[in-house]
C-alpha cells in the first residue's frame, strides 16, 4: 500500500468452520484528530461520556426497506419514469423514519432498464430543482449510489430524469435528526467521524492462510472485522457503523454485492455490476461486535457478500470514516462524531468543465478546491454529497482528501491516501457518493489518475464539530476554530487490525 500509515503483515490463520480465511494485516487506522486552535486540545481520545440524549445531526441507521419501485408500483404509480418527469416519493412518516424532526434521509437510489444515456435529480420536493446529479448511466444500465437528501417542511423528496425511460428503486438505509425529538423513541444516536482512509481488503491481493488468492464466486462473502482501540482509548464499543467504498471488478458476469453487520441478510444490493465494469458504490454499513474469528474481540465487524451467477468478480473495500453513538466527548466537552447539517438543497461546488472550483483534470493532477462559505463555515470538518467523473480520455479513477499538512504516519489525512473515490471507463460519465473531510480553509484535494477527465461535486450537507451541552446552541458560535498553521496531532487511537475471513 502506498499510505504510509497502512502496513500490510500477512499472517495465516486456520480457523475451524470457514472455508478460507485471510488476514488483512495490522494497519494503523487512526480516527482523524481534526486539530483545533490552542485553545481547545485535538479532538483524539475518549475522555469522558454523556448521557444527554443530544441528538441533532445525528444518523440513525435502519434495516434496509425498499419504499420505491417503479417496475411494480411501490411507492408511486407503476410505470418507468419518462424523460422530463419527475416522481414525488414521501419518505418521514415511513421505513422506520420518524414523521418529524427529520433532516435528511440516506437511500441506496438505483437504475435499471434504461431505454437512453440519462441522468437522475434527487432534492426535496419543498425546493426547486437544483443543478446536481444524483444518478448518471448509460443505456441499458443497472447500478445505485448511495444519496443523502436533505428534506424540506413537507417530508418528500422528488427524482427527476433527464431522458429516455427509466425504471427507479429505493431502499431507505437511514436518517439523519433535525433536531433532538428522535431520541424520545430512539434513543441516542451520534453522527460522522472521519478516520485515516484505509484499503481495508482486496481479493486481488489478499491471500488465504495458504498462500492462496482468488475472486468471489456466487455466494462467497468475506467478514470484516477492525480494531480501534489502542494507546489507553476505548473506542469499539462506540463504533455502530462503518463508511466504506465497495470497487467490483475484473468481473466475468453480471451480479451484485450485499454488504450489512452479519445478522439477518437485508434483501437488497449495495453494488450491482455488469460484465467487465469496474464498479464502485459507497455505504454506511451496520457494525456487530466481533465474536469470533477476530484479533480483537468486541471490535466493529461487517459482512460482504457476493452473487455472481456463474461468474467470478474481484471486491475491494475502502473505509473512509465511522458512525459513532454520540455518547463520547473529548476534555473539552466537545463530541468525537461531527453532526450533519443539511442544505437547503443539494449543491453544485465543482464543475471543471466551466472551471467551477477548479478546471479539467489531467493525469495524476492534483486541484485544491475550497468549499464556498456559503456551504461550509468555520465548525465543518467534512462536507458528503456526489462525486461525479465526466468522460475522461481513457479509464481513471479519482481520490479525494482533504488539504491538511502531511503528516503521514502520525494518524492525520495530509497525505495522499492509497484508496479510489470513484471509477470510470474512458468516455462514461459516472457518479459516487463521496464523504469528504476538509482542511483549515474548508479545502480539499481532488486527483485524477490517467488520462483527461471533467469532474463534478455536489454536496447535500456538512459534518459539524458539536457540544452536547445544554448551552449548545450559544456556544456552538465561539467554539474553538482550526489553525491555519500545522499543530502536532494529538496521540493515534492505537494500532488496527484489519482481518478478514472469507466464508
Amino acid at each position: 500500500m502506498p499510505y504510509g500509515t497502512f502496513h500490510l503483515d500477512q499472517q495465516g490463520h486456520t480457523i475451524v468452520g470457514i472455508r478460507r480465511t485471510i488476514v488483512v494485516g495490522a494497519a494503523v487506522l487512526a480516527i482523524v484528530t481534526g486539530a483545533v486552535s490552542a485553545s481547545g486540545p485535538a479532538l483524539g481520545a475518549v475522555t469522558g461520556t454523556t448521557a444527554t440524549l443530544d441528538v441533532t445531526g445525528a444518523y440513525y441507521k435502519l434495516a434496509p426497506q425498499r419504499v420505491l419501485d417503479t417496475r411494480s408500483g411501490q411507492g408511486v404509480p407503476k410505470g418507468q419514469l419518462g424523460a422530463g418527469r419527475t416522481l414525488s416519493l414521501k419518505v418521514t412518516g415511513t421505513a422506520g423514519i420518524p414523521a418529524t424532526g427529520v433532516s435528511a434521509v440516506v437511500l441506496n437510489l438505483t437504475v435499471t432498464n434504461a431505454s437512453a444515456a440519462s441522468y437522475l435529480v434527487a432534492y426535496p420536493h419543498d425546493s426547486g430543482r437544483p443543478n446536481a446529479s444524483a444518478l448518471n448511466f448509460p443505456r441499458g444500465f443497472t447500478g445505485a449510489n448511495l444519496v443523502t437528501l436533505p428534506i424540506g417542511a413537507s417530508g418528500a423528496v422528488d427524482v427527476y430524469n433527464a431522458a429516455g425511460g427509466v425504471d427507479v428503486i429505493a431502499d431507505v438505509l437511514g436518517f439523519y435528526a433535525g433536531d433532538d425529538s428522535p431520541s424520545a423513541t430512539l434513543g441516542q444516536s451520534g453522527g460522522y467521524r472521519d478516520v485515516v482512509p484505509a484499503r481495508l481488503y482486496d481479493s486481488r491481493n489478499d491471500a488465504d492462510a495458504n498462500g492462496n488468492i482468488y475472486p468471489f464466486t456466487s455466494g462467497d462473502s468475506v467478514n470484516l472485522s477492525v480494531n480501534f482501540n489502542g494507546g489507553g482509548a476505548d473506542v469499539n464499543q462506540h463504533v455502530k457503523a462503518l463508511v466504506v467504498n465497495v470497487t467490483t471488478v475484473n468481473q466475468t458476469s453480471s451480479g451484485f454485492v450485499r454488504t450489512w453487520d452479519g445478522g439477518t441478510e437485508p434483501p437488497t444490493s449495495t453494488v450491482n455490476f455488469a460484465t467487465s465494469k469496474t464498479v464502485a458504490n459507497a455505504a454506511i454499513v451496520p457494525t456487530q461486535p466481533c465474536s469470533s474469528h477476530c484479533d480483537v474481540i468486541g471490535s466493529p465487524s461487517m459482512e460482504v457478500k457476493a452473487y455472481t451467477g456463474g461468474g467470478t468478480t474481484n471486491v475491494i473495500i475502502d473505509v473512509v470514516g465511522v458512525m459513532l453513538d454520540g455518547t463520547t466527548v473529548d476534555s473539552s466537552g466537545y463530541s468525537m462524531d461531527y453532526r450533519f447539517k443539511p442544505l437547503t438543497s443539494p449543491t453544485r461546488i465543482v464543475d471543471t468543465r466551466v472551471n467551477l472550483g477548479a478546471g479539467r483534470l489531467g493525469t495524476n493532477s492534483d486541484a485544491i478546491v475550497t468549499t464556498p462559505s456559503s456551504v461550509a463555515g468555520p465548525m465543518t470538518y467534512a462536507i458528503v454529497g456526489n462525486l461525479t467523473a465526466v468522460q475522461p480520455t481513457s479509464s481513471t479513477f479519482f481520490v479525494a482528501w482533504p488539504n491538511l499538512p502531511d503528516m503521514q504516519g502520525a494518524g492525520q489525512l495530509g497525505a495522499r491516501p492509497g484508496i479510489s473515490n470513484i471509477n470510470v471507463t474512458a468516455g462514461e460519465i459516472v457518479a459516487n457518493a463521496a464523504f469528504i473531510s476538509v482542511g483549515y480553509a474548508n479545502d480539499f484535494h481532488l486527483a485524477n489518475a490517467a488520462g483527461s477527465a471533467d469532474a463534478l461535486v455536489d454536496v447535500a450537507g456538512t459534518f459539524e464539530l458539536h457540544q452536547p451541552t445544554a448551552a449548545a446552541a450559544a456556544a456552538l458560535g465561539s467554539a474553538p476554530a482550526r489553525t491555519v498553521a500545522p499543530v502536532a496531532p494529538a496521540a493515534p487511537l492505537g494500532t488496527t487490525g484489519a482481518k478478514a475471513a472469507r466464508r
